[in-house]
């Protein structure tokens, strides 16, 4: 992939604060760019731990569903990055609601998605509207087997997606592959 494209590793709320702490060192000789949810995403404390044992950003925030979780996350585990997740955060207007509170207080805002295809594009539309949003999204990879549902269906190049320009999230769904995915 090369250097232009950070690389992060996710470790899906799996490590105790101090296997956290000591993966995370063993990044930050990798030279990552972040360590996405390292201890249980509702442990604040040993989140705020981890953050402030590194040198490099540690995020937090799919987990949380609401503009208040994020409120509480931000003081208490002290993330670096914020991530919510526009599918799990009901929607679009919560999620730019996030947003707000990462600018407030400040916090990179890099959301988490996991879902290759509509909440991809709804994730792009939210970052592509807030100014301060300047990192990338997470993004999990291309879907063949999903995209032939779309007419035009989002392209991954280079590294970068294309902001689709059509109607709503810019993804219209051929109703004929649909009928024969969903067989």
């Amino acid at each position: 992939m090369g250097y232009d494209i950070p690389l992060s590793f996710a470790a899906n709320n799996g490590y105790s604060v101090s296997t956290g702490i000591r993966q995370g060192r063993q990044f930050e000789a990798m030279n990552i760019y972040h360590f996405d949810e390292p201890v249980a995403q509702n442990d604040y404390t040993g989140i705020k731990q981890v953050a402030d044992a590194l040198d490099f950003p540690v995020s937090g925030g799919e987990h949380e569903y609401t503009r208040w979780q994020s409120r509480d996350l931000i003081p208490q585990a002290n993330p670096d990055i914020l991530q919510p997740d526009v599918v799990k955060c009901d929607g679009i207007t919560e999620m730019r609601k996030i947003a707000v509170l990462s600018d407030t207080f400040p916090k990179h805002f890099v959301p988490h998605q996991t879902q290759p295809t509509i909440g991809t594009a709804a994730s792009l539309h939210v970052v592509a509207s807030i100014q301060t949003a300047n990192k990338p999204q997470e993004f999990t990879g291309v879907r063949p087997e999903l995209n032939t549902i779309f007419k035009e269906p989002l392209e991954l190049k280079d590294g970068y997606i294309t902001m689709p320009t059509g109607p709503g999230l810019g993804l219209e769904i051929d109703t004929d592959q649909m009928k024969a995915f969903a067989l």
